[in-house]
């Protein structure tokens, strides 16, 4: 009886993934119930068998129980499988997290905790009963059908993630690797290949206009930038145009600005979205947040330019950044004022506290104008939003715009209140004699709520940037032509120094916009003019494609009968993940390349390890790399090398020369899932002090080999 409840917790963890794929790969969802009737066949196969296992069994049920009713709240609050645990996004601390999880604490959750302890109970009582062990032949007859049905579930892979098994999702959670490339490189990874710029002469006569008008203005003007948190362009404008009842403010600002409705995030993302804003485009791809941006950005920067032209800049945010090193990347931007909510007394942080993710905007807004009354010169502020992030709130006493407790309306009275806010911004800086002012506001990522594709290439990268005059001098106009979130630093430059500038938004030249995902199936994808492609990283026979001004909706996937189309897309989105990659760390203060070097196009296009290095475990457990080849014998030493994966995973022959010219060697196996691996030497033999050299092999074919000092 606790395995069939334990079969009815794992159905309902996968069917609101179902749900969200609009039932439209019941075959992908079958497959997951297969592999989890095969493991429960198993374990009840070994229950009968061994007394032991009899014993473990109420725990084995705690574990499964527990994990599936995690399982299916997880999907329900976030639309993120265990998956999400291969990415920077499984660090995010529990004190972050805490208002999201407590806001999907549904009957829901509360119905399968009970499941979950029901098959606790009855696996306890089933301790009081004596099993007969089965007769060896019905046993391995047993055994052999739940393998069986174990392995084919565990084959069928489901269009969705979603709607897999969440065993299944943890075992393959592992980050991916970089994609393959041939060795063909493009030179312009921009220009649009196939897809086509729809301006009208009017359009683009209105663009030129108004872009006179901001590079003409007579004195430099203060920019405020506001980030409006998990806003997309299709949250802002539900009906196709922004709503007066709705965002009042906004839709204020809008009469005198222009409105960019098609801007590209290039990450469904918070982190990665404010790095590509603050650096004209600059991008972790399939770096780490917490590796990479642990060292500073001494490329172009947004604040960094603007002082660099006698501006002070500060930064305030209503939302915590202590979660993916978003905190220690701001840190590091020469910002005059920073002001982040973690950083107020417990007193003042219950005061204005609005969830667990952030304090009342109206606090931050607060503090960010009496920063820019005090500034002398003109000023660059950029204010962070938090209301619109799940759990989507309120503050305490305020009536909500939408009734109703589901996630929409919640999200859209949040909404409706941030929109309050930057109103109540904007008309500050007008009465206070700011009306020099560009405001500029930009969503970092839309919204999804669990629709379309995985990883909601449409609700969550579209995003938009509306850019309005506080002095009222700039005429309204909507253009809506794909551009990228990383143009908005070339466009406040040509406002800040009176000069056109290649890359502005108002440079309306055709350019194709790359974004992906990294939650497992990582996926790439591109929109070139009309066209709009995606694809997972490590399935060539898997792709969508668009074309969106006669399929805005994209039902009819147009990819089989477009091969050529989507091999040159898969081509270019794969050279631009590595390129974006390799050239943000370049500019990375101190970084140094794990194995010497950057790996190289025509290296993506072979299999194996790359690069060689050696090094330790520090106490923390991280890698820390000895360029001089010099390693103390007290230490656990390391071999690591930067792999192109095998598809299906190799084994390799690790050959140690030692000091006095013995030899030793060990095998270990290169998981197709990996791109870093590390090799424990002193797990096999003692590394006694001198001079060692290693030489990796795949059968007889060296690979990679150096050389390392193991120092006494």
């Amino acid at each position: 009886m606790s395995f069939l409840l334990l079969a009815i917790l794992h159905a309902r963890a996968t069917w609101t993934g179902l749900v969200y794929s609009g039932f439209s790969d019941w075959s992908g969802w079958a497959a997951g119930q297969m592999f989890f009737l095969g493991v429960l066949i198993l374990l009840a196969v070994a229950r009968r068998q061994w007394s032991w296992t009899a014993r473990a069994m109420p725990w084995a049920a705690a574990a499964l129980g527990l994990g599936l009713a995690a399982a299916g709240w997880g999907l329900r609050a976030s639309g993120d499988t265990f998956r999400v645990f291969g990415t920077d996004a499984a660090q995010t601390p529990l004190r972050l997290l805490r208002s999201s999880l407590l806001a999907a604490a549904d009957w829901s959750l509360l119905l399968d905790l009970i499941l979950a302890a029901a098959a606790v109970a009855l696996s306890l009582a089933d301790l009081r009963r004596h099993y007969e062990p089965l007769a060896r032949k019905r046993a391995l007859a047993a055994a052999a059908a739940g393998a069986a049905m174990l392995f084919a579930g565990a084959w069928r892979a489901p269009r969705d993630t979603r709607l897999e098994s969440p065993l299944l999702a943890i075992l393959r959670s592992e980050s991916e690797s970089p994609p393959r490339l041939g060795p063909e490189r493009e030179a312009d990874l921009r220009s649009l290949r196939y897809g086509s710029l729809a301006l009208t002469d009017e359009l683009s006569r209105e663009l030129a206009a108004r872009r006179q008008s901001l590079v003409m203005r007579k004195y430099r003007p203060n920019i405020v930038l506001i980030i409006l948190e998990s806003v997309g362009s299709a949250q802002l404008r539900p009906l196709g145009r922004l709503d007066p009842r709705f965002t009042p403010a906004l839709f204020d600002l809008s009469r005198h600005g222009v409105l960019f409705p098609s801007v590209y995030a290039p990450f469904p993302g918070t982190v990665r979205s404010h790095v590509s804003v603050m650096t004209g485009g600059g991008l972790i791809t399939w770096g780490s947040e917490y590796k990479e941006l642990s060292r500073r950005y001494l490329g172009p920067t947004l604040p960094g330019e603007l002082k660099k032209r006698g501006y002070r800049a500060a930064f305030f945010s209503a939302a915590r950044l202590d979660g993916e090193n978003s905190d220690g990347f701001y840190a590091a931007l020469p910002f005059d004022r920073e002001f982040l909510p973690e950083s107020l007394d417990v007193d003042e942080w219950k005061r204005l506290e609005l969830n667990s993710w952030g304090i009342d905007e109206r606090g931050a807004a607060k503090r960010a104008l009496a920063w820019t009354r005090a500034s002398p010169r003109p000023f660059l502020l950029v204010f962070n939003t938090v209301a619109t992030h799940h759990p989507y709130a309120v503050p305490n006493g305020m009536a909500p715009y939408r009734r109703g407790g589901d996630a929409k309306s919640r999200y859209e009275s949040a909404l409706h209140f941030t929109d309050s806010v930057v109103g109540d911004l904007a008309k500050a800086l007008g009465s206070d004699g700011r009306g020099n002012t560009l405001l500029i506001v930009l969503g970092d990522h839309g919204e999804a709520f669990g629709d379309l594709h995985p990883g909601n290439f449409k609700e969550n990268i579209r995003s938009f940037v509306l850019l309005a005059d506080l002095s009222k001098k700039l005429r309204p106009l909507t253009a809506d032509y794909p551009a990228g979130n990383g143009q908005i630093l070339p466009t406040v430059l040509e406002a800040v120094d009176g000069r056109a500038q290649a890359g502005s938004l108002f440079d309306a030249r055709g350019r194709i916009q790359y974004f992906f995902k990294n939650t497992h199936p990582t996926q790439l994808g591109l929109r070139d003019g009309q066209w709009k492609f995606i694809g997972p990283m490590l399935d060539p026979a898997q792709a969508e494609l668009y074309r969106l001004d006669r399929d805005p909706f994209e039902k009819d996937n147009l990819a089989s009968t477009h091969p050529l189309m989507v091999r040159d897309y898969r081509r270019l989105a794969s050279q631009w993940f590595i390129d974006t990659q390799n050239e943000f760390v370049s500019r990375l203060e101190g970084f140094q390349y794990e194995g010497g070097a950057a790996l190289t196009a025509g290296e993506l296009g072979t299999p194996g390890p790359k690069r060689l290095m050696f090094g330790w475990m520090g106490p923390d457990d991280k890698f820390v790399p000895s360029p001089s080849g010099k390693v103390p014998a007290r230490a656990k030493i390391a071999a690591f090398t930067k792999d192109v994966p095998y598809p299906n995973g190799r084994l390799l022959r690790y050959c140690w020369r030692a000091p006095d010219g013995s030899r030793r060697e060990f095998t270990l196996f290169h998981s197709g899932e990996w791109s870093d691996v590390y090799a424990f030497p002193q797990a096999r033999f003692a590394m006694t002090p001198g001079r060692w050299s290693l030489r990796i092999l795949d059968g007889s074919r060296a690979l990679v080999g150096g050389e390392l000092t193991v120092l006494p």
